[in-house]
């Protein structure tokens, strides 16, 4: 279970310095201890009060890169929030506050919420911290009942611009903030980023901080904005820089000499004419991205900008209002023309087409087509360009790359089509049979599809033939290309193991087994991979440590062979634990379909259609089920919002493993029944009812788990509390129901 500690760490380590930190308040020891195992300078506060916190912080005989303060305050006011500011400003450079106000929460609308918080933070002479909107969602913003917390970094200067969206409280500044936040998820590592008019820098600096770009220039509109935007922005961040020039100057960029192209600012419709979207794709690499914003009004721009370049996402902003609404981020279906949500901002992302050049054997569409985190995120324009490499270059290595991606993409599909995957599993069985040469770009393309090829072979019940791909793979030599590619080698024995353990051949299994063990020791002993894209630090040790954790998977396999007839059980047993959450979407999978093939064999052909059609229903329910909890416990997660389980019989503890295996954490278990209060289910303690609203468990997410789920939910409705804002039914009968 993930503590408060760790989830305060996790928050301001992404962006902050942890040189030297002050933590006070709750969870200190915790984030004391955490800090320093990170090799950090802790001074530990042992305050309980602002006052305490402020003594300490004028006490101190040094400077702080980080200020950690956590604290509940009952009777705060404005002195105590003015005070605590400017104690702040004058001990640190940057400051995360998390301060509970009353147990009123008609009381954090006015003292004690997060504009009021940032309006004494701005006087202090802080500002927003640039990061602060990849640590929550932008509908997490006005969430009711909620704890308010702040990212805060001290200004270098005291001057100030209206333009300056960190320093101005509105929701108009919130808005612009958490595009620059969307934008910035678009931006690929190494990426060259323009910004086309950024104001005095705020927005550029939200997308230096969140990407690893290899340079970020921002648009200025004069000499003045410049001064401000390099005072305030320029320093120390060295991939962020600032050029005065007009939003127009683009047309003075190189060719292909931009990987991203950002509006993020309000830019008039009659900007975006046709002159300008053709210097835009002039000035784009290949592949490369234009992220723009407009306002409700100027959604005709979209029409300009799929003229010139590939509509990737087309997605809508809407802000909070009134006490009804919340902030909200809408995707809109680019094939639905007609779709017109409300919206104030709509947001495009566009690419230049890769694949528009004399061959396709050139980097680009390894960058925006093969390459997973870089390539375009859109299925269908993804599905467009692999289909054109596949016929414009037929039995290739870019062809064999096509189909990798397009063999993902069934692969995690929900439910694929069987004649899909069949067409599939023809066409490259066809282009292996073309793919003879031990060049390392064929060896790669030649392991890859043979692991798919199994996997796919596996959802279709067509065990034989996965068994032959898998072995077909286990044979290649993954070290002509990278002794890294051994991942997928080790996992095709994997599982070659397990369908042979399964179908008694037990001796094929161990051998199997061996062979993945042996592919390991192999990658081990093998020269540093070449030619990465990344430096061996950021991307090949994480490849090796994956392979070793697929290695304990086979030996685990070996051992539980060991056992007997006990062998399954003992598996289970023995699975390396993040191999388990690594490999347990796949064995869902493997267990829902040999579920299914043994029953359609078992029953008439009728009852079998009817089963699948029953199993398919309640497949999409399941899913939607677990798709929705697993959004709440996530923004939970990200907001440090308690969860509880409203039940603490078998169903509650059905919820909770759920919620577990969705990668949540549950707080405590809430039951009528007296009997239960004081005690514990899963380590976690059972709480009255009535604890809810009390100041620990005030604002909590509510998780329904009970067989009288109806009457609890009339309650909490009764108490004012919205459906998924605030709690969730759990449908128990999904609870269980395998899910892709």
């Amino acid at each position: 279970m993930t503590s408060h500690a760790e989830r305060i760490l996790a928050r301001v380590s992404r962006g902050c310095s942890l040189n030297r930190v002050f933590v006070a308040g709750e969870d200190a020891a915790a984030l004391a201890d955490l800090l320093r195992l990170q090799g950090a300078i802790v001074e530990e506060s042992r305050a309980s009060t602002i006052a305490e916190v402020i003594d300490d912080l004028r006490a101190a005989s040094t400077s702080f890169s980080l200020a950690i303060v956590c604290l509940s305050a009952p009777d705060l006011g404005d002195e105590d929030a003015r005070y605590l500011c400017a104690a702040l400003r004058r001990a640190t450079s940057t400051a995360y506050l998390r301060i509970t106000a009353g147990s009123n929460p008609g009381h954090l609308e006015d003292i004690g919420s997060r504009p009021w918080w940032e309006r004494h933070a701005v006087a202090s002479g802080f500002r927003r911290h640039p990061g602060v909107a990849h640590l929550v969602a932008y509908e997490q913003l006005h969430s009711r009942g909620m704890t308010p917390w702040l990212l805060i970094e001290a200004v270098p200067q005291r001057s100030e611009s209206p333009l300056d969206e960190l320093r101005q409280i509105t929701a108009d500044a919130d808005a612009a903030i958490w595009r620059y936040a969307r934008a910035a998820h678009f931006v690929r590592r190494h990426d060259r980023v323009l910004d086309l008019d950024c104001g005095v820098g705020a927005g550029t600096a939200i997308v230096g901080t969140a990407a690893l770009a290899a340079s970020v220039v921002g648009f200025v509109r004069d000499q003045a904005a410049l001064q401000y935007a390099r005072a305030h922005y320029g320093s120390g961040r060295g991939a962020v820089e600032f050029r005065v020039a007009q939003p127009t100057d683009v047309s003075q960029c190189p060719d292909e000499s931009i990987d991203v192209v950002l509006s993020c600012r309000p830019l008039p419709s009659t900007f975006w004419t046709a002159n300008v979207i053709d210097e835009i794709r002039r000035v784009l690499r290949p592949g490369g991205r234009l992220i723009c914003c407009v306002t409700e009004e100027d959604i005709a721009v979209r029409y300009q900008i799929s003229g010139g370049l590939l509509l990737a996402h087309v997605l809508g902003q809407s802000g909070a209002h009134g006490e009804s609404e919340l902030p909200r981020w809408r995707e809109v279906q680019i094939d639905n023309p007609h779709e017109r949500p409300g919206v104030d901002w709509w947001f495009f992302v566009a690419m230049k087409d890769p694949l528009n050049v004399d061959s396709f054997e050139n980097p680009w569409p390894h960058a925006s087509v093969f390459t997973i985190g870089a390539r375009v995120t859109r299925g269908t324009l993804l599905e467009q360009f692999c289909c054109d490499v596949i016929r414009e270059s037929a039995n290739s290595p870019d062809a064999a790359g096509a189909y990798c991606v397009l063999g993902n993409q069934l692969l995690e599909a929900p439910r694929p089509d069987s004649y899909f995957i069949r067409v599939w599993l023809s066409e490259v069985d066809a282009c292996l049979r073309a793919l003879l040469d031990d060049e390392p770009a064929t060896v790669q393309w030649r392991v890859l599809l043979l692991f798919l090829a199994g996997r796919l072979a596996m959802r279709q019940a067509n065990n034989a033939q996965a068994l032959r791909s898998f072995r077909a793979c286990m044979s290649e030599d993954a070290t002509r290309f990278s002794s890294l590619l051994a991942t997928k080698m080790i996992e095709a024995a994997y599982w070659a193991g397990l369908l042979c353990a399964r179908n008694g051949h037990r001796d094929a299994a161990r051998e199997s087994w061996s062979r993945g063990v042996e592919i390991a020791r192999i990658a081990a002993e093998a020269e540093s991979p070449r030619d990465l894209i990344e430096p061996m630090e950021l991307f090949g040790f994480r490849e090796f440590s994956h392979v070793f954790d697929l290695a304990g998977r086979c030996a685990a396999g070996l051992a539980a062979l060991a056992e007997g007839p006990r062998w399954e059980q003992r598996l289970s047993a023995l699975l390396p634990q993040s191999s388990i959450a690594a490999g347990w979407s796949s064995a869902v999978k493997e267990s829902r379909w040999a579920l299914e093939d043994e029953r359609s064999r078992g029953r008439a052909a009728m009852f079998a259609l009817q089963w699948q059609r029953d199993l398919q229903l309640l497949e999409v329910k399941a899913s939607t089920n677990d798709a929705l909890l697993r959004q709440i416990v996530h923004r939970c997660h990200a907001t440090e919002r308690s969860v509880v389980v409203w039940g603490a019989g078998a169903a509650g503890r059905r919820v909770l493993n759920l919620v577990l295996d969705l990668g949540g954490t549950i707080d405590a278990f809430v039951d009528n029944n007296p009997a239960k209060h004081g005690t514990s289910v899963a380590g976690r303690p059972v709480i009255d009812p009535r604890m809810l609203a009390s100041p620990e468990w005030l604002g909590s997410f509510v998780l329904i788990g009970s067989m009288h789920a109806g009457e609890i939910e009339s309650n909490l409705l009764q108490l004012g509390l919205r459906r998924h804002d605030d709690f969730m039914r759990v449908d128990l009968d999904l609870v269980g129901i395998p899910t892709r």
